[in-house]
């Protein structure tokens, strides 16, 4: 009775986008939808839900069923074009998870719950086509459909960011009813327990846990720093401080690093005095607030005392940065011991050779790049290593051209960040970072095609070769 009144409800909301599709501005609330339900529900209860997927990920389907049965039905040409960077998308799936799979089966994977978290580049390569989908029927509706749908889609990210960054900030504010409502809705949980924020702190958000929390606000702020050099909107300067604040509050050393990095690289070509000055500001308001709060000042402290003096750190290093340096090397002697290192273990890696063989360790390894290795060997680091390579090439190539060049750098610089986050976190795994990730592919394909008309020719199968007006003589 459950399945058959969930498939009433599946079918019936896939109508409702169906009729949304059809009527064009529709769009613009597939999009909503769409990015609020996954920056809002990723780290949701699973008392709320119990059908395997995440709330997100069933949206997704949804969306993804109604663009099949509406291109079907209008006889769309781009319902089953595959661009470069589905092919990418592709290999990178066959190389980490079908690759790894086949050499690795064990029946134990069966109902297993890291199997959804291991066949996430399927989840990439979804909601990559979801987005496909929204700009390409955006196209064909021309006039009809939205304007600048790539500046609406950063515009509902950050929207939907700053709900999701005030919510989590109430968190730590005893107002009755309201604080055990968002603890009930978005409960923290560590090394497996339900804690309270009494216990555990550090910022927590609706659409991941703290490091993953850290990563995505990271990214907003800079597609806010951006979103106020291309638009000038003072509000955007609120958004920043916002979002800075959670990142602080979160207190994850990755996310430091990559937002540092990010914001050098974004204003490194252009570096003003007005710049500076903007990202001094912000820095200062984010600063100042947590400075007010006695709250907010103690999580900073008691996260700086525990990695720093109570461990007795050196190096300038915090002591979580040594701990899972053990961690990869203990990875690696097990890889090389099994004869694991170019496929892997499989699903969760060393995690059930572990628990098999009674030995202790850490199953976790607390980085994407040993992540890869330990589930599906160094094969799939090199195919990442590979497609991240052909991605920047696209980007540098785009970027010849003046017309969305500072959108692009947000592009390149946000993929960089990502890069330089996965060294000391998972953050593919993290839902919200993970919908950025292939929001960020799917502009460089909708730039791509704008930029056509005078840049780009496209062969009979959908592939675009670039072809450069302005290149250089040899």
């Amino acid at each position: 009775m459950d399945a058959l009144i969930f498939f009433t409800i599946f079918l019936a909301l896939s109508t409702t986008v169906f009729c949304w599709i059809h009527s064009g501005r529709g769009l613009g609330r597939i999009v909503v939808l769409y990015i609020f339900v996954f920056v809002l529900t990723e780290n949701i209860d699973e008392a709320y839900y119990s059908y395997i997927l995440e709330p997100s990920d069933w949206v997704a389907v949804l969306i993804f069923t109604a663009f099949i049965g509406y291109g079907l039905i209008r006889k769309r040409g781009y319902l089953f074009r595959l661009t470069w960077i589905d092919y990418l998308i592709l290999l990178f799936l066959c190389t980490t998870v079908l690759l790894s799979f086949v050499i690795n089966f064990d029946y134990s994977w069966v109902g297993d719950p890291y199997l959804v978290k291991f066949v996430y580049p399927v989840k990439i390569w979804l909601v990559y086509r979801v987005f496909f989908y929204i700009f390409e029927e955006n196209r064909v509706l021309a006039r009809k459909g939205l304007s600048g749908l790539d500046q609406f889609i950063l515009r509902i990210i950050i929207y939907s960011a700053s709900v999701s960054a005030i919510i989590s900030i109430l968190r730590y504010f005893p107002i009755p009813y309201l604080q055990d409502f968002i603890e009930r809705t978005w409960p923290i949980i560590t090394h497996g327990r339900w804690v309270s924020v009494a216990n555990w702190p550090r910022l927590t958000a609706t659409m991941s846990s703290t490091n993953g929390a850290g990563n995505f606000f990271a990214f907003t702020t800079l597609i806010s720093l951006c979103q106020l050099r291309l638009t000038n909107e003072k509000k955007y300067i609120f958004f920043a401080v916002l979002f800075l604040t959670c990142v602080i509050l979160t207190v994850s050393f990755s996310s430091f690093v990559a937002l540092a990095v990010g914001i050098i690289l974004f204003y490194k070509k252009q570096m003003n005095l007005k710049h500076v000055m903007v990202a001094t500001l912000v820095l200062i308001c984010s600063l100042s607030i947590i400075s007010l709060s006695e709250t907010f000042a103690s999580i900073i402290q008691t996260r700086y005392d525990r990695q720093f003096i109570v461990s007795g750190s050196t190096w300038f290093l915090p002591a979580n940065l040594f701990a899972r340096l053990d961690y990869w090397r203990q990875h690696l002697e097990v890889l090389f011991s099994e004869d694991k290192l170019f496929f892997g273990f499989g699903i969760s890696g060393i995690r059930i050779h572990l628990e098999k063989n009674l030995l202790y360790g850490h199953g976790n390894p607390e980085s994407l790049y040993f992540r890869l290795i330990s589930e599906s060997g160094l094969a799939a680091v090199i195919m990442f290593v590979l497609m991240h390579r052909v991605i920047f090439k696209a980007i540098r190539a785009l970027s010849t051209h003046r017309p969305f060049m500072t959108q692009l750098h947000l592009i390149k610089v946000i993929l960089i960040m990502f890069l330089v986050a996965n060294i000391g976190n998972q953050t593919m795994y993290y839902g919200g970072s993970l919908h950025l990730f292939c929001i960020m592919l799917t502009l460089i394909y909708f730039y791509e095609v704008k930029l056509s008309s005078f840049q780009i020719r496209g062969n009979a199968r959908g592939g675009l070769r670039l072809r450069m007006q302005n290149r250089k003589p040899a």
